[in-house]
């Protein structure tokens, strides 16, 4: 299955293509294979931008207390935001390859640094969320930092 998913803004369209398939299913894979990235060139990066700059996120407390209340003391309920730790995280891990990630390092810095800090926002309150005193434990991305 590759679902291709565009992003329509008042600033322009993104759009990328992902596979989960079904021998990916039966070996227990969950994370889907980004086949086509969201940043093609250099007027992605505002598209993309505006759709950060623009997401509300919207906690669900009580829905988390009746998942911990389910888990009890059998396990640990942990609360799972994305897999990156950071904006430059997220745009290295799910929006361009790794080799054209450090290219654009070269070529585009700029457009780059503008589109982590067009995320942080977001990335903010689902921090802000995660670090909730009635959560017991959360899972911001791969990378954890002290």
């Amino acid at each position: 299955m590759l679902p291709e998913v565009t992003y329509h803004t008042p600033v322009g369209s993104v759009s990328c293509k992902t596979l989960y398939s079904e021998e990916m299913r039966r070996a227990g894979a969950s994370i889907t294979w980004i086949t086509e990235h969201l940043i093609k060139e250099p007027k992605d990066y505002k598209v993309v931008g505006y759709i950060f700059k623009n997401i509300k996120v919207f906690p669900d407390y009580e829905n988390y207390l009746e998942f911990q209340r389910q888990v009890g003391e059998k396990g640990f309920a942990a609360a799972f935001a994305n897999l990156s730790a950071s904006p430059m995280h997220h745009i290295m891990k799910e929006f361009l390859d790794s080799t054209k990630f450090y290219l654009e390092m070269y070529d585009h810095p700029k457009e780059l640094r503008q589109l982590s800090e067009d995320m942080e926002p977001y990335f903010d309150q689902v921090f802000r969320f995660l670090l909730n005193p009635r959560r017991r434990s959360s899972f911001p991305g791969r990378t954890m930092m002290k």
